[in-house]
């Protein structure tokens, strides 16, 4: 019986399918001559190179040569945002400050104003009565300090801004203020017969403060 199976299987092709096992199911048996074995112990399947499977040299210096002209362009776009951020912001300290002066000048119907030292890079917000005194008036409605500098209703301090001193402002300089130093307001909230302006700047960009001298009105520009 074993004789006559193995001439059975020598006189099939060099590849047969067999019938349906009754254990297993169909069955494929190849014959032939097996791959040779790869020098590097792989498996020939393993062995093939896959297109598309990394990226070579050239494509990697492309790819930061790209990256580089990109940060190129952006950086400094980048840096003029942040510029221009800081310089709003500031200028929004001084425009606070002329407002508040000219909130108390209308409240209390009495002169209040604000002072600019250019020198020191600083603005205070005073009353009027007070702007010569060197005494404190902590009494007085509203309380003020030395010269008359009040107090800031909101954060409990003595309204003085020094650009040099507040971090996020720092390089930011008041290039120039009005006319005497100072913008006084008035109880109807002007504040003189012309036009008051202080100008703010950093990295060759200015903001310019504009009173009018009729109406009080604040601008920026």
């Amino acid at each position: 019986m074993a004789t006559a199976l193995v001439d059975k299987l020598q006189a099939e092709p060099a590849w047969c399918t067999h019938r349906p096992s009754r254990l297993f199911g169909p069955m494929t048996i190849r014959t032939g001559t097996p791959a040779a074995p790869d020098p590097c112990g792989r498996s020939p399947e393993r062995g093939r190179s896959i297109p598309g499977g990394g990226f070579g040299l050239v494509e990697v210096l492309i790819v930061v040569l790209v990256l580089g002209i990109a940060a190129m362009v952006v950086l400094p776009q980048f840096e003029s945002i942040l510029t221009e951020t800081k310089l709003n912001e500031a200028t929004g300290e001084v425009l606070s400050g002329l407002e508040y002066a000219r909130g108390l000048a209308t409240l209390h119907q009495r002169p209040f104003g604000l002072s600019v030292d250019v020198d020191d890079n600083a603005f205070r917000v005073f009353d009027s009565r007070y702007r010569q005194d060197p005494l404190a008036h902590h009494d007085a409605d509203p309380p003020c300090d030395a010269y008359g500098t009040v107090l800031n209703a909101t954060d409990k301090k003595w309204y003085v801004r020094n650009l040099d001193t507040l971090a996020p402002y720092q390089g930011v300089r008041i290039s120039s203020g009005p006319a005497g130093g100072r913008i006084t307001f008035y109880p109807d909230g002007h504040c003189g017969y012309s036009d008051c302006t202080i100008v703010t700047a950093l990295a060759g960009q200015e903001r310019t403060v504009t009173v009018n001298g009729t109406t009080g009105e604040v601008t920026v520009q």
